[in-house]
């Protein structure tokens, strides 16, 4: 049998270009909205870091220690037993890579230090002296510091 020249329909070509277009339309889409998920996520871990340098002072003005020497996040027996912290702590874990994070207690428990590991290149850090920000690869924060 042969083909109607007249036929009403797609050749296979164009179907496949069609296919082809909606195929890069959907990944430049796809690469514009994860920019602002990451921001958010970053953003939600920033202020959980925030919360847990305030409830840290607070922690430590009524029990006057941060509690003891440890470098575990599940210690009952330092800040991080704290309710608001443990929930800080536990929502970071939802959106850091991994759920990678340093909890360190040092100097007799009056120093600390928290970090969050992100991307491979940088950790987010806060610690008692009150540092705020980004520090290379775990690099301080195990001796209960984010600054050398």
């Amino acid at each position: 049998m042969r083909a109607d020249s007249n036929s009403k329909g797609f050749t296979l070509l164009e179907l496949l270009v069609v296919i082809a277009i909606i195929g890069v339309l959907s990944a430049i889409i796809m690469a514009v909205t994860n920019k602002p998920r990451n921001d958010a996520v970053i953003a939600n871990i920033k202020t959980n870091l925030r919360t847990i340098q305030k409830q840290a002072e607070l922690y430590y003005l009524i029990n006057g220690t941060y509690g003891v020497v440890s470098t575990a996040c599940d210690n009952n027996n330092t800040m991080f037993a704290d309710k608001t912290i443990k929930g800080a702590v536990s929502e970071i874990k939802k959106h850091a890579n991994n759920g990678t994070v340093r909890c360190v207690v040092k100097n007799n428990g009056n120093k600390w230090a928290f970090s969050v590991f992100m991307n491979g290149a940088v950790d987010y850090c806060v610690d008692s002296a009150g540092y705020f920000g980004t520090v290379p690869l775990y690099m301080y924060a195990l001796s209960g510091s984010c600054t050398p």
